[in-house]
């Protein structure tokens, strides 16, 4: 197949040197909540690669690789993704579980849809997505065996998954069709980095239900950020530059005026949901100086 690649450097190591310049805040761990997993661009394209630079020599990257003939994971993705990890808290942390189409969309928190049945297909396709879609991570991920960071390239997929119908299920699974509306079963199987991230030290710190009822992903993106960051302290404060190229959103000369009022706006959105109490903006006297400090 014919790819294209989409390159981006979002100049994070240039960010921690003057985040460590300034402030005695510990450079902490990165681990999955922080990677652009999910792109937040409207314009992804089928068959597009899309490779995050997180050093400007090129030595740590992420490159985001989509199954044959589909666009890397997006939003609607994310919500997928944040759903089953709900039902794999439910179902008691273990790294292969089984759910339904209609569990899925029943933990999604949509508001308003008009059939369910138009639901399922893109469901299917966000799982599709998910297991197809190869993530590779240079001097990025966190290892906890290592206790420490792959030196090297590591290359998962999130999940693998099969489609479990009562014809093909095995003796243990035919329980799950005594519902007989039930026509197939998902067999979910968190891959192994990932399964020991998310339980050691990602999304499972969150309430699964207070991140799908925020829904914008770029606010909520911010929300799951300085949560980390704060580390439980009721004060936070980091530059713009440094909040909007960990979403990313654009930071280029002709973009920061309209990337600080963005960020602003999922601040005034998490304040009025009372996720924080409020939040400043220190201007510095240049835009692209400036600094948010955000109170909990």
């Amino acid at each position: 197949r014919k790819t294209s690649l989409v390159e981006e450097f979002l100049d994070i190591d240039e960010a921690l040197i003057a985040l460590e310049k300034n402030s005695d805040l510990i450079r902490m761990e990165m681990n999955i909540i922080e990677f652009p997993l999910f792109s937040r661009s409207r314009k992804i394209k089928i068959d597009q690669v899309k490779k995050y630079y997180f050093a400007s020599d090129k030595s740590s990257f992420l490159e985001v690789v989509p199954g044959l003939n589909k666009t890397i994971p997006g939003e609607f993705e994310e919500r997928v993704f944040i759903a089953l990890l709900k039902i794999f808290k439910i179902k008691g942390y273990s790294q292969t579980f089984y759910c339904t189409a209609s569990e899925i969309l029943d933990n999604l928190n949509i508001d308003n849809y008009n059939t369910r049945a138009s639901f399922y297909s893109r469901i299917r396709e966000a799982v599709s997505k998910l297991a197809s879609t190869s993530y590779k991570f240079k001097n990025l991920f966190y290892s906890n065996e290592l206790g420490g960071t792959i030196d090297d390239i590591l290359e998962t997929s999130i999940l693998s998954y099969h489609r479990v119908t009562a014809k093909e299920s095995t003796k243990e699974e035919k329980d799950f069709f005594e519902d007989k509306r039930i026509k197939e079963v998902y067999k979910i199987s968190l891959a192994s980095y990932f399964y020991e991230n998310i339980v050691r030290k990602g999304y499972l710190a969150f309430d699964s239900d207070e991140l799908l009822n925020i829904k914008d992903s770029v606010t909520r993106s911010i929300y799951t950020m300085i949560t980390k960051w704060r580390n439980d302290e009721l004060y936070l404060k980091r530059p713009a530059f440094y909040i909007a190229r960990r979403i990313p959103l654009s930071w280029k000369p002709e973009t920061v005026r309209k990337t600080i009022p963005r960020i602003e706006e999922s601040l005034i959105e998490l304040k009025n949901s009372g996720y924080i109490t409020d939040y400043n903006l220190l201007k510095n006297g240049k835009l692209d100086k400036a600094e948010f400090e955000i109170f909990f």
